[in-house]
This record gives C-alpha cells, sequence and structure tokens, in this order.
C-alpha cells in the first residue's frame, strides 16, 4: 500500500500549490459576484500566518527592497516556481516588480475565470500580504495584463501621509 513517505516531497508540494493557485478563484466564486471584501478577508487571514511565517524566519521587511525579497520567497512558497519574479528593482524607498507572465491569469485562463477577477484576487494578495508585513508600506499595481497591459507592474512605496 502506498503511502505518504512513498510520494516525494516535491511532488506533494507541486500539488499543493497548483490547489493554492486556483483556490482563490473558487473562493472568489463562493463569495458571489462583486462580494471584495470577502476575498479580502481570505488574503488579510492568510496574510496573518505569512507574517508570522516571516517573523519566525527573519525574513526581512524594514524597507522596500526588503519587502519586495519577502513577497518574493511568500509568493513562490506558497504558489510555486511560477510566481518567481524575474524583474525587480529594490531600493529602500522604493520597489518595483514587473512581470511579462502573470501565473493568476494563466490560472483564470485554464479554468475560465474573468480576467477582472484576477486582477481583484491578485490586488487583494499583494495589497494584504505588503500590510502584514510592514502597514507603514503600500504596493499600487500601475500596469496589469488582466486589465489590458502588454505587462504587469506594482511599486512598493511608503504608505503617503493623509
Amino acid at each position: 500500500m502506498v503511502s505518504i513517505k512513498d510520494i516525494p516531497v516535491e511532488e506533494q508540494l507541486k500539488i499543493v500549490r497548483k490547489v493554492m493557485s486556483v483556490l482563490p478563484f473558487y473562493v472568489d466564486a463562493a463569495c458571489g459576484e462583486g462580494c471584495d471584501s470577502c476575498v479580502r478577508s481570505f488574503f488579510e487571514d492568510l496574510a496573518s500566518d505569512l507574517d508570522t511565517f516571516a517573523t519566525s524566519h527573519n525574513l526581512p521587511r524594514e524597507h522596500a527592497a526588503d519587502l519586495v525579497r519577502t513577497l518574493g520567497i511568500i509568493s513562490i512558497l506558497i504558489f510555486g516556481r511560477e510566481f518567481e519574479t524575474r524583474y525587480i528593482e529594490g531600493f529602500p524607498g522604493e520597489a518595483v516588480i514587473r512581470l511579462t507572465e502573470c501565473p493568476m491569469l494563466h490560472r483564470a485562463d485554464e479554468r475560465g475565470f474573468a480576467h477582472s477577477r484576477a486582477s481583484v484576487l491578485c490586488s487583494a494578495y499583494v495589497q494584504s500580504i505588503i500590510k502584514a508585513l510592514n502597514p507603514r508600506y503600500q504596493i499600487r499595481i500601475s500596469r496589469a495584463m488582466c486589465r489590458g497591459d502588454n505587462f504587469c507592474e506594482m511599486i512598493i512605496e511608503p504608505k503617503k501621509d493623509k
């Protein structure tokens, strides 16, 4: 009889990460169209656990360059290597992420979900994570393929005083 010990850890992680990358779409669908607060709650709860993980593993998060690195580590950890960011410019005051491939968009296409929902999910995910890791910072999505742009661009920067 086959047991979990017989399945290589990398194969186990591969299926878990695949499930994690489509799960937000099903949470979104279960909440009903237009219920973005449900999706935000899902990611805020996840972000809280990931903040605890970041603390226990001393992942950096003091400034924008730290946050972009830690966001990358966390994204790969829970969603897999497909979420690895290849275009990053990180400075203490600002970090820019540019993607020419969007795994969230790929998941939407594979499962028949609207690109507009991929946009909502991506935004909720990155905003929740950055807020949990360092509430003095924000992430702004200036371009997004799911909104028709040729690439995605996200900027991590200090929150503006209001």
